[in-house]
């Protein structure tokens, strides 16, 4: 079976079968351009790393990571924890510590403007250079809400959300954000292409505004983030 992550079609060879019912919006009928399988190992690290105790959700979650590396290999991507929404058409990503407070902000965001905005993807969707272009895709590793659509959107902000009294946007240094995106996406890294994946990030910072963002738990604070945000979107 075929299914079509970030623009590329994988042929996916399933340790059980039941598992493709949850990535049946993404199945084509296409020829593959790469063939994935969760490794045992990469299946028992699944499993004693988050503690999964069905055998098709560790392989569900084990195969956003084997999908990721495919990417990161040889087609300049990655998965990286975040929540992504379309704003008129422009990707803005959100991404902090489990907890935080990600999904409560992209979820004022859909209440404050409606249609508008659209979920790509609630907690894990892929990032993918094309011709010096950043793009988010939405993928079926969507979070508790199931929050997701199978559509591509360019990238235009990243906001790195921190617990605040006020919402601000502030500058973020290199460091500080190449540290932060490899402590969201560390998970899907083997360690032979952490090189690849810093220049990949290096790459993204100088193409997409990323900044910090301090957000109070307040339902408005989307307007000051569109405010802060113009110009790029």
């Amino acid at each position: 079976m075929v299914f079509r992550f970030a623009d590329v079609n994988f042929q996916i060879d399933f340790r059980d079968e039941r598992v493709a019912a949850r990535l049946k919006d993404y199945r084509v009928d296409a020829e593959p351009d790469a063939c994935v399988r969760v490794s045992d190992e990469a299946y028992e690290e699944m499993f004693s790393t988050y503690g999964c105790r069905h055998p098709l959700y560790t392989e569900f979650l084990a195969l956003s990571e084997s999908i990721s590396n495919a990417l990161l290999k040889d087609y300049d991507g990655f998965l990286f924890h975040s929540s992504a929404i379309s704003y008129k058409g422009s990707g803005i990503l959100f991404s902090a510590v489990s907890g935080t407070g990600k999904s409560t902000h992209a979820a004022f965001w859909k209440k404050l403007f409606g249609d508008d905005v659209r979920y790509v993807n609630d907690d894990k969707p892929f990032i993918r250079e094309i011709d010096g272009e950043f793009f988010v895709y939405g993928n079926p590793w969507d979070g508790k809400a199931r929050l997701s659509e199978n559509i591509k959107v360019p990238i235009k902000a990243i906001c790195f959300i921190e617990r605040g009294e006020k919402t601000e946007i502030k500058p973020i240094s290199v460091t500080n954000a190449v540290v932060s995106f490899y402590n969201q996406s560390f998970n899907v890294i083997e360690k032979d292409m952490q090189e690849k994946f810093l220049s990949i990030v290096d790459r993204l910072l100088k193409s997409v505004k990323i900044v910090s963002l301090v957000l109070p738990l307040d339902e408005r604070s989307p307007i000051a983030v569109l405010e802060g945000l113009k110009g790029v979107l």
